[in-house]
């Protein structure tokens, strides 16, 4: 299905297509793609124009929109292959996610990567650690060069993936960056004047691990009544689909079944991340109480360390690389007492927060968009 075509451009500008899931969809992919492209843009004479992925047509894209694949339609793909083989463009960055692309094992993007006869670029954001799985291997021996968000994934990449190595660069999730506001004025407009606050922030659902701290509070609040904990987030749209708010009221009842009310707040908005970056700032602790160790990078813990906030996580892999070195606290997962008792020292002792949060500041200190997107673009130039 066609529905955009690129207008008028300067002939002159570098053109680097990005193949990705793309706002208006709420996922963190889509978000990712859009701020690379403006981090692109920021650099200056470079046209980047976006190839849409979705599970349907969508309508109200921007204009820097110039094709639609839907998922499970080839046709869609063919079409996309014919404009990156153009003259137009110079370079192609591809968004990887198990979940977008469509075919049998996910094997249209494996089919499609083969036909692009331009520089291929692709960042593979989620690696698990079964190489038989939709076939990483054989999808970066057709890109010039494979993008992992961190050390941990480059290493997958290479010992288990096979890929080799030199292949392989690590560029981190980037943070998009806004003023400094008082922390204190913002405590105040977001009504937590007074109020250690601790925050998880990101679309909800199952293996979140959300119950866990829940669980936690009680034993938290009996000596540190001052303590608030913030739900920050809408329902991923998928887990919407599929079970509705099964998970957010299962969240619900524990709160009521602990009678911790006065101690929890839920946000359940898609909010901007501005927005989020203003709730972050407001905020003394993050939590990622993820429950699966293959995740191999965190926008919302990349975010959390850039504005220096004590993080307190799982040890799922890119915790386990972004926390080390005095960035952080880690708790098993499922251990309730050792995550209550992170936690209550972390609320009980603002030095140690200032301490690790200083140090998470100082170690993400060069994970701008704009920093992030310079590396993509010396890519593609290279």
């Amino acid at each position: 299905m066609e529905i955009f075509h690129i207008g008028e451009r300067n002939e002159d500008l570098m053109a680097i297509a990005i193949v990705s899931t793309y706002p208006p969809n709420q996922c963190g992919i889509g978000e990712f793609a859009s701020y690379l492209r403006q981090g692109l843009l920021e650099l200056g004479e470079i046209d980047v124009p976006v190839i849409a992925v979705s599970d349907s047509y969508i309508t109200n894209y921007g204009n820097e929109v110039v094709h639609q694949i839907k998922s499970d339609n080839w046709s869609d793909y063919e079409n996309a292959i014919n404009y990156l083989n153009s003259d137009a463009i110079n370079g192609v960055i591809i968004q990887h996610e198990y979940s977008i692309y469509g075919g049998v094992t996910c094997n249209y993007i494996n089919l499609f990567i083969q036909q692009i006869k331009k520089p291929v670029f692709i960042t593979f954001h989620s690696i698990l650690t079964d190489s038989g799985i939709f076939g990483l291997s054989s999808i970066a021996n057709f890109c010039d060069k494979v993008v992992a968000l961190s050390e941990k994934g480059k290493h997958i990449l290479a010992s288990i993936h096979n890929i080799p190595s030199e292949k392989i660069v690590v560029i981190p999730n980037g943070v998009p960056v806004y003023p400094t506001q008082s922390k204190e004025e913002l405590k105040e407009r977001l009504m937590l004047t007074n109020k250690t606050t601790a925050i998880t922030f990101g679309l909800l659902g199952p293996g979140k691990g959300i119950e866990l701290v829940l669980q936690s509070i009680p034993y938290v609040i009996k000596s540190h009544p001052e303590f608030l904990y913030l739900i920050v987030g809408a329902t991923h749209p998928k887990v919407l689909q599929s079970n509705g708010e099964a998970y957010r009221n299962e969240l619900f009842n524990i709160v009521n079944r602990l009678k911790i009310n006065n101690y929890v707040r839920f946000i359940p908005y898609y909010l901007s991340d501005r927005e989020i970056m203003d709730y972050l700032q407001a905020a003394d602790i993050y939590i990622t109480p993820y429950q699966t160790i293959e995740q191999n990078s965190s926008a919302t813990l990349t975010y959390a360390a850039y504005v220096g906030k004590a993080c307190l996580s799982t040890p799922y892999y890119y915790a386990q690389e972004l926390l080390s070195d005095g960035c952080g606290f880690l708790f098993p997962f499922n251990d309730i007492k050792t995550l209550r008792s992170g936690l209550r020292h972390l609320v009980a002792y603002p030095h140690v927060r200032m301490s690790i949060g200083n140090a998470a500041k100082e170690k993400t200190k060069n994970y701008s968009w704009i920093e992030c997107s310079k590396k993509y673009l010396d890519l593609v130039k290279s």
